[in-house]
């Protein structure tokens, strides 16, 4: 017979493969339906063209910046920028940043562009301190 730790280990054991049971047949969802191939590439490609039309700004300086940077970016992760180039960030205001062409992100980035660089109340901070 187990005692102290041993049985609470065994009793939890028993718990959770319990729930996952019930919660497996409490959660079945009915079969996918097959995924229209055809109409994924059009709106994809709608897209895209919409982000090109919409950034000419950002496309200049990207079509410029590929003459002095390999790939036209800083740093190689930013080639698998979802669109066919990155924004280009005029200004950051807390947690959102503006491109050259005017629109507006929420910045969900936690690499150099993260949050917590743009907040108000740390650059006065920094600002004060001797």
């Amino acid at each position: 017979m187990l005692c102290g730790r041993g049985r609470l280990v065994r009793v939890l054991f028993m718990l959770l493969s319990r729930t996952n049971l019930l919660f497996s047949r409490l959660v079945s969802c009915p079969r996918m339906k097959t995924i229209d191939r055809n109409r994924l590439q059009s709106l994809m490609a709608r897209e895209q063209k919409k982000y090109v039309d919409e950034r000419p700004k950002s496309k200049a300086l990207f079509e410029r910046a590929r003459k002095s940077l390999l790939a036209g970016v800083p740093m190689n992760w930013m080639v698998k920028w979802a669109g066919a180039f990155p924004p280009f960030v005029r200004e950051a205001q807390g947690g959102h940043f503006f491109d050259v062409d005017g629109h507006r992100y929420v910045d969900f980035c936690l690499g150099d562009t993260g949050l917590p660089r743009s907040r108000p109340w740390r650059n006065r901070r920094g600002a004060e301190s001797p």
